[in-house]
């Protein structure tokens, strides 16, 4: 048994990218003995950990964390290298840190979001889950509704942390809106509510879905414009209410893929997308709506080897394995879900993610450690 490197949470700050940039070069040298041993053509395998046990792991509260922008690069320069120092994985650091919360966009339609200590959102009761006029919703200011007054002071402070300590090496990204529009439906009149709307007044879901996608369309033009840059040619969707059994092929191509293919005829062709349920039943219309797909994520949810057989073969698959089938599952377990995953990496391009790590049993070191266990297994099931 081993015990984790914790020399991240005691590193001055202003040594931290020093630090990062050595922890990147001995991680090329590993993973480059790693493509000789198991080829260069393997699955790449990914790892990370939610950011619910991140308080936990280096003693904060996640409401400063999104309020302080000095506490939020220190802890997310440091979490880059603890994954570093620890994850077996084949992962290098990005220099990079991000503006955003972790909804702000559902907050700019008027949704009040209360984080628990750790993290957790709690999201209140919006006025559209007990009477749908939609006159509700007031337009927003890309400056100040909901969250983005905090954004925008997370994206000044954090880029004058950059210039002031790492001399502006560390890059900080504006978040840029690519959350679905079912995910914000749901959120906003529930989903019941939206059932019951798919059934009962199908003209009002088709108006408030379009309301969402203009006003996402919306912000995404006002980021390009704010920060001075050009517009993306393509773009992607993460949209985790596509999911079978709670809405069926027949709603989403009613309701959901015009909207998507509205979005495409704004923002350029969805070459990525996200969403953690189970979509076999939907994957002929998901291709269909999305043509120039080119990769997409496949939760723990889903039958790896199903997914392989529907999705066309140029896709790329990004497999990710639930965290406690990751931790928990035994070595059988682990090695016979892996050997679907290298069937499936015969046909196409592959990723192998163990994903959202956090404590289930023990400490968070014995989740960690059960996470290396399986990608060390991982690595030689999948090689070539």
């Amino acid at each position: 048994m081993y015990e984790l490197n914790r020399r991240a949470m005691q590193t001055p700050r202003e040594k931290l990218l020093d630090e990062l940039k050595e922890a990147n070069e001995r991680k090329m040298y590993v993973l480059k003995e790693h493509e000789k041993k198991y080829g260069m053509d393997r699955p790449k395998i990914g790892s990370y950990m939610e950011n619910i046990a991140l308080p936990g792991l280096y003693g904060f509260k996640m409401r400063d964390y999104y309020h302080n922008a000095e506490l939020a690069m220190d802890i997310d320069l440091r979490n880059k290298l603890f994954w570093l120092d620890n994850s077996h994985d084949d992962g290098l650091a990005a220099f990079e840190v991000n503006a955003g919360s972790m909804y702000y966009d559902m907050t700019l339609f008027g949704l009040n979001i209360n984080y628990t200590t750790d993290g957790v959102p709690n999201f209140e009761k919006h006025a559209l889950s007990e009477n749908p006029d939609i006159s509700q919703l007031k337009p927003y200011s890309f400056h100040e509704t909901g969250e983005m007054p905090m954004v925008h002071k997370r994206y000044h402070d954090l880029k004058k942390i950059s210039e002031d300590l790492y001399n502006g090496e560390i890059n900080v990204s504006f978040p840029r809106f690519g959350r679905g529009p079912l995910d914000i439906y749901v959120q906003l009149r529930g989903y019941e509510g939206f059932i019951n709307d798919c059934s009962e007044n199908p003209e009002y879901v088709n108006r408030l879905l379009n309301l969402i996608v203009d006003w996402r369309i919306q912000y995404n033009r006002l980021r390009e414009q704010f920060l001075v840059i050009e517009p993306s040619q393509t773009t992607t969707i993460d949209d985790d209410w596509i999911n079978v059994p709670f809405i069926s092929p027949a709603i989403f191509d009613e309701f959901v893929a015009p909207v998507y293919k509205k979005i495409q005829d704004n923002e350029g062709p969805i070459v990525r997308f996200h969403t953690c349920g189970k979509y076999a039943a939907l994957m002929d219309s998901l291709q269909n709506t999305m043509p120039s797909l080119d990769n997409i994520d496949v939760s723990g949810w889903n039958d790896i080897l199903e997914i392989d057989r529907l999705a066309n073969p140029d896709i790329m698959l990004n497999i990710s394995f639930i965290n406690t089938f990751v931790i928990t599952g035994s070595a059988e377990e682990h090695r016979k879900m892996l050997e679907h995953a290298k069937t499936v990496s015969k046909n196409r391009r592959t990723n192998v993610n163990a994903q959202a790590i956090v404590k289930v049993l023990g400490t968070i070191d014995d989740s960690i450690i059960a996470m290396n266990r399986f990608i060390d297994l991982a690595r030689v099931v999948l090689s070539n």
